[in-house]
């Protein structure tokens, strides 16, 4: 985790690979807790609607939270003037 950055500026820069990982877990729990929201018989339609809105919305919003972790590349010595 050394050498991390976090902001906007840090778009352009190689997302890290535990960022990576912890996205992807984040993805599949939400495409989970989406079908079990959608199959269940204890709720009715309009909060199945605004539960499966919500996270999904979460889940996009971490995963432009997660693209502002980045990691600087720099030139390899022999390519530096």
């Amino acid at each position: 985790m050394g050498g991390t950055k976090f902001g906007v500026s840090q778009v352009v820069n190689t997302t890290p690979k535990w960022v990576g990982y912890t996205m992807n877990i984040i993805v599949a729990l939400a495409i989970a807790g989406n079908t079990w929201v959608a199959s269940t018989g204890m709720l009715n339609d309009a909060d199945k609607v605004e539960w499966m809105l919500g996270i999904s919305i979460l889940t996009g919003f971490l995963h432009y939270i997660a693209k502002m972790f980045g990691i600087p590349v720099e030139e390899p010595k022999w390519k530096q003037k």
